[in-house]
């Protein structure tokens, strides 16, 4: 990773956290250390799975990276997913939480778990500060 991604990831997990029920409010992006930032699938739709130390805590994210003006599948729960703009090989790309997207958390399953799945059958059933639990059809649950 650069030192231009690195910056451009702290960023990005600095609108992350400031999301974050029950967190404390970063100032900036100096003041988080990405430790990791691994490209799971390259392209659009992307997927980027970064570590960073923010404070006393560890976050652990994918991102989502999408063409700017694709909507993707949003999960509908109100709130803007987009944290930011992400500048790469492949041109730029609007970033976002992969799990607030129905098609990246398959690709995610995919590319963790070697789990195809059809991006409806995709849901959360937990979602709060320290975990995201998603079930895959009836059979899966992906923490």
């Amino acid at each position: 990773m650069t030192d231009t991604g690195g910056a451009q990831f702290a960023s990005l997990v600095a609108a992350y956290v400031e999301r974050r029920h029950g967190w404390e409010p970063v100032a900036d992006a100096a003041d988080v250390d990405v430790l990791r930032a691994e490209v799971l699938r390259q392209g659009r739709p992307g997927l980027v799975d970064v570590v960073a130390r923010v404070g006393g805590h560890l976050v652990h994210v994918p991102f989502g990276l999408r063409v700017p003006g694709d909507p993707g599948v949003p999960r509908g729960d109100g709130e803007d997913p987009v944290l930011g703009v992400l500048h790469d090989d492949d041109g730029e790309a609007v970033v976002f939480d992969a799990l607030r997207d129905g098609e990246t958390t398959a690709l995610l399953a995919d590319a963790v778990a070697g789990r195809k799945a059809d991006p409806s059958l995709v849901r959360p059933i937990r979602v709060d500060d320290t975990a995201v639990t998603m079930v895959i059809g009836d059979d899966v649950a992906f923490t």
